[in-house]
C-alpha cells in the first residue's frame, strides 16, 4: 500500500507463506499502532502464537504492553524477538536489560530470540524455534470448541480475517482453512451473508501471488468470488460447502461476524465535492469498509454541504488514513468537517442519551448533567524530551498523571487520564514534533465524567452552517470559536455585499468577524484622461 510508504507504518495485515524444513509456515504481519488493532485482533483469531517483536535500542513500549494482553487473552503461544541487535545501541548491556524487563510481572518469559532483521542474523535459529515450540494446526484451540457433527466428519470449515474489492477480480477473501479442504470451482455457502458462491481462483502468498488448485486443512489462502450485486461481506464471516449443513449445527458456529469490531472514538462528516460523485462516494465507502471493518459510516444529508456520510474511526490517525485511501485509492476528492466524540447526556426525566453530533446534540433546558468519556493514556519516550513533553502535555485540558517509570536512562513510561476530544490529530502530531518521532503511545476507553459542554453554532448573514458548528466545554468556546471565524475571514472570496460571520451560544454572540464586500467605483476607469470625461457621468 503507497500510504504505508508514504506514513512509514503498517496499516494492513499482510499475509505471507513459506516453507522451513518440510512445514509450512504462514506468517502474518499487523500494524502496531492502536488506531489499527482490529487488525491485530482478527490475525490473532487464526493463529497459534505470535512473535512479540520489540526494537531492542527502544525496549518495551506502550503498545509492547498493549499486544502481549491481546495474545494472552486468546490463549497464544507468545515468544519475545529482540530487533537490532546489530545496532551500535544495542549493547549486552542493553540487551540484558531488555531481557530483565521482559523476565519480570506482567511477562514471565523465559525464553528469547535475538535477531537482526537487517542482516538476517538469528532468523534461522528463530525459525526453528518457531517449528519446534508452535502448536501444529490440528491442536489448533478453535477447532477444539466446534464439537459438531460436519467438522467431525471432515468438512469444510474456515474464517474469512481479511476481505477487499477489485473492479477486475471481484471480491477476494484471505481466509484460514479449520477443517475439510476448498478447491477451485467449488460451490461454498456464506454462513452469515447467507449467499451460495463458486470459487473462482484459489492462491498463495509466498511472497508473490502462486495459483494452486486447492487450500487444504491449517492452510491460509487467498480466494476470489463474484459476489451478487448488493451483497457486502466482512472479516468473520465462515465459509462452509454447498449445500450447507443443517442450521441447527450452523448456528453453534462461534459468533465472529464483528470479529476485531472495536467501538468507534472519533466521529467526523464528509461529502464528495461535487453533488456529481454521490454514486461513486457510496460505492467506494462500501468497497472500503469490505476490507476495513473497524470503521462505520451512515449516510445523511447536509443542508450546506449536500449528501455526505457520518464517519466513526478507531482514532485521529485511522481517521486521516481512512481519508486518504478514499481519495487515493479510489480518486475521490473529498471535504470534512471537524472531527468529535461521543458525549452523554442524563436527562431530567432521568434517560441517558449518547449524541456525537451537533445536529443531535439535546435542548440544555432538559439535561441535568453532559458527559465526555475519559481515556488511559500509556506513553513511553527518551528522557531528553521529557521537559518538552510535561510543558506541553500540561497544558492540555483535565489531564492527571497516574503513574511516572523510569527504565534508567532508556525510556520513561507514564500514564495519563484525559479527556478523549483531547486526542486529535494536531495532539498526535504535536507528540512526534517535540519528541522528533521517539516517542510510542496507545490508550484504552475510560469512565465518563460530568463536563460544561456548550454547542457553539457558526452563522454566516444570519445563516447558521451546522457543519461548521461545534461541540465544546465552556472554558475553550470563545477561543475554538474565533480561530474559525478568522479562517473562514482569510479564504471567503469576497462578495458584492458585506459577509458578517458569527460564533453563538444559543442567541448569544460570542465572536463576530466580517469579509468587505467588493469596492463599487463607477469612476474608476476614467482617471487619468480629461476632467470632462467625468463630468459626462
Amino acid at each position: 500500500m503507497e500510504l504505508e510508504k508514504e506514513k512509514g507504518i503498517t496499516i494492513k495485515l499482510a499475509s505471507i507463506r513459506l516453507k522451513w524444513k518440510e512445514c509450512i509456515l504462514n506468517l502474518i504481519d499487523t500494524p502496531g499502532h492502536i488506531d489499527f488493532s482490529a487488525e491485530v485482533l482478527r490475525s490473532l483469531k487464526v493463529c497459534e502464537g505470535a512473535i512479540l517483536l520489540i526494537d531492542v535500542t527502544k525496549g518495551v513500549q506502550s503498545q509492547t504492553v498493549s499486544l502481549f494482553k491481546k495474545a494472552r487473552e486468546e490463549g497464544l503461544y507468545i515468544l519475545p524477538v529482540l530487533n537490532k541487535i546489530d545496532s551500535p545501541l544495542a549493547t549486552d548491556a542493553r540487551i540484558e536489560e531488555v531481557r530483565g524487563l521482559l523476565e519480570d510481572s506482567p511477562y514471565n518469559f523465559s525464553h528469547f530470540q535475538l535477531i537482526s532483521a537487517r542482516t538476517g542474523r538469528g532468523v534461522k535459529d528463530l525459525l526453528d524455534y518457531i517449528v519446534e515450540k508452535l502448536p501444529e494446526h490440528s491442536d489448533n484451540r478453535y477447532l477444539e470448541k466446534l464439537n459438531l457433527p460436519f467438522i467431525q466428519a471432515g468438512g469444510l470449515c474456515a474464517l474469512v480475517f481479511e476481505a477487499q474489492y477489485s473492479n477486475q477480480k471481484g471480491t477476494i477473501l484471505t481466509i484460514r482453512v479449520f477443517s475439510g479442504e476448498i478447491k477451485k470451482n467449488d460451490e461454498i455457502y456464506l454462513v452469515k451473508t447467507g449467499v451460495k458462491v463458486r470459487v473462482r481462483e484459489i492462491e498463495f502468498l509466498s511472497p508473490r501471488p502462486q495459483t494452486t488448485d486447492r487450500i487444504l486443512q491449517g492452510e491460509v489462502g487467498r480466494i476470489y468470488l463474484f459476489l451478487p450485486k448488493k451483497v457486502y461481506l466482512e472479516s468473520g464471516e465462515h465459509i462452509v460447502s454447498y449445500p450447507p449443513p443443517k442450521d441447527s449445527e450452523l448456528k453453534l458456529l462461534p459468533d465472529t461476524h464483528r470479529m476485531g469490531r472495536l467501538k468507534p472514538m472519533i466521529f467526523s462528516f464528509i461529502a464528495p465535492f461535487e453533488e456529481s460523485g454521490r454514486e461513486a462516494f457510496s460505492t467506494s465507502l462500501k468497497s472500503l469498509k469490505l476490507s476495513d471493518s473497524s470503521f462505520e459510516y451512515s449516510f445523511t444529508q447536509s443542508s450546506s454541504l449536500g449528501f455526505g456520510a457520518n464517519i466513526g474511526a478507531l482514532g485521529p490517525l485511522h481517521l486521516e488514513v481512512l481519508i486518504s485511501r478514499l481519495e487515493g485509492e479510489f480518486g475521490l476528492k473529498l471535504m470534512s468537517g471537524p472531527s468529535t466524540i461521543e458525549y452523554k447526556a442524563q436527562l431530567k426525566s432521568g434517560q441517558e442519551i449518547t449524541f456525537s453530533s451537533v445536529d443531535s446534540f439535546p435542548d440544555p433546558s432538559l439535561v441535568k448533567e453532559f458527559l465526555e468519556p475519559y481515556i488511559h493514556l500509556s506513553l513511553s519516550l527518551s528522557p531528553r524530551y521529557e521537559k518538552d513533553f510535561i510543558s506541553f502535555i500540561s497544558s492540555r485540558r483535565s489531564v492527571s498523571l497516574l503513574s511516572i517509570k523510569r527504565e534508567e536512562e532508556q525510556n520513561l513510561f507514564l500514564e495519563y487520564l484525559l479527556p478523549l476530544g483531547e486526542l486529535n490529530s494536531s495532539f498526535v502530531h504535536s507528540l512526534f514534533a517535540i519528541t522528533k518521532g521517539y516517542i510510542s503511545y496507545s490508550y484504552e476507553l475510560g469512565e465518563y465524567y460530568s463536563l460544561d459542554l456548550l454547542k457553539i453554532g457558526i452563522f454566516i448573514n444570519d445563516v447558521e452552517y451546522s457543519e461548521l458548528s461545534f461541540l465544546s466545554e465552556k472554558g475553550e468556546a470563545y477561543t475554538r470559536g474565533r480561530e474559525i471565524l478568522l479562517k473562514l475571514k482569510n479564504n471567503l472570496s469576497a462578495q458584492l455585499y458585506e459577509l458578517v460571520l458569527h460564533a453563538k451560544i444559543g442567541g448569544k454572540i460570542i465572536a463576530r468577524e466580517s469579509v468587505r464586500s467588493l469596492k463599487k467605483d463607477v469612476a474608476a476607469k476614467c482617471y487619468g484622461g480629461d476632467i470632462s470625461r467625468k463630468k459626462k457621468l
